[in-house]
């Protein structure tokens, strides 16, 4: 937990690496619309949980960042890249994520069983 907790911790901090980081961003040059699939980004993913769907980026060898409201409690969270699926072993939420204070602490990790080739 404590490993977890310090890539966490690791990740959010890189989310703050100034202005730099904000102009590659802001350049782009081109956006993900209506879910088109971006072969330029390969550790961008998806997560599934049920019938639930939203975006992921594989930050480690097996851990992905996505948002804590991704997370669907009862259900077997999957971070699926290409034509490939892998089955998360444990799904953290941010310890301060309220679920209705939206936006706030919205952050998770999902920690792989097995890491994607």
């Amino acid at each position: 937990m404590r490993t977890s907790v310090l890539l966490l911790c690791s990740s959010l901090s890189l989310l703050a690496c100034g202005p730099d980081t904000q102009e590659v961003v802001a350049s782009a040059p081109s956006a993900i619309v209506n879910g088109s699939e971006d072969p330029g980004h390969p550790s961008v993913g998806m997560v599934r949980a049920g019938a639930s769907l939203c975006t992921g980026t594989l930050v480690g060898h097996r851990t992905v960042l996505t948002a804590a409201h991704c997370l669907k409690a009862g259900e077997k969270h999957r971070f699926v890249l290409g034509q490939d699926s892998y089955e998360a072993k444990q799904a953290i939420p941010h310890a301060a994520y309220d679920p209705n204070d939206f936006g706030v602490n919205d952050v998770a990790v999902l920690l792989l069983a097995q890491s994607p080739q």
